[in-house]
């Protein structure tokens, strides 16, 4: 017998009687972030009855976690006064940023003295890094864990981003789940952009010769002007 989409079992149409639920806790099927941690793999179920039931649950420990960090233009999921998109209005105007590299570390004390380092990743396309550490390594500064980590920036992918904000970030997961992401995220800026200037007629015929200007926090000069 599996266990189902709920991580639980059940042997329907049992006879009135004793019997003993087992674990193989050598199962392939067990994932490699998850060990049993009870002290029996056989559990004892005397004298069900005929109609009954009984519950047996089987405890096992999350052994190691996946935290995501999100970098993205803009600042808490919102562009930046300035920053214009192709992106839908019906969708979120914050884009991800891809090449940023990350550290991941298990206290504060940890992400200042950059020792401890729990892992280090490069976002993706997503605007996403992924890190993935054993849950024995997040240590809290009293001893223990308390399921807190912090992200920290190490570089951004080229000269045109700066970070428009935190440059660390606390990560709290949920301790009954193996993966888990920052309810937070890097913000940057662009610091140049690339204007581009189409002189057409009223029909869309192109006209040659023309030259473009462009003024900074000025919306009442004229853009264009004749050669």
């Amino acid at each position: 017998m599996q266990t189902d989409a709920n991580g639980e079992f059940a042997f329907p149409d049992l006879a009135a009687g004793s019997y003993n639920a087992t674990i193989d806790v050598n199962d392939l099927d067990i994932p490699d972030n998850f060990s049993f941690s009870g002290a029996n793999q056989t559990v004892a179920v005397l004298n069900l009855p005929a109609g009954g039931t009984q519950m047996v649950n089987f405890p096992f420990t999350i052994t190691s976690q996946t935290i995501t960090v999100q970098a993205r233009l803009g600042r808490d999921s919102t562009a930046a006064t300035g920053i214009s998109t192709s992106i839908p209005a019906t969708t979120s105007t914050s884009l991800p940023l891809a090449g940023v590299i990350l550290d991941l570390y298990p206290t504060e004390a940890d992400a200042i003295a950059l020792t401890n380092v729990l892992g280090r990743d490069t976002t993706d396309a997503m605007g996403t890094a992924s890190f993935t550490f054993l849950r024995s390594a997040d240590t809290s500064p009293g001893g223990g864990q308390d399921q807190i980590v912090f992200a920290t920036f190490v570089a951004a992918p080229d000269n045109f981003h700066v970070v428009n904000g935190e440059t660390r970030i606390e990560i709290r997961y949920d301790p009954s789940s193996a993966t888990g992401a920052s309810a937070d995220e890097f913000d940057f800026l662009n610091t140049h952009v690339t204007m581009k200037f189409d002189a057409l007629t009223e029909s869309g015929k192109a006209l040659a010769g023309w030259a473009a200007a462009l003024w900074l926090n000025d919306s009442t000069a004229t853009a264009g002007r004749a050669a």
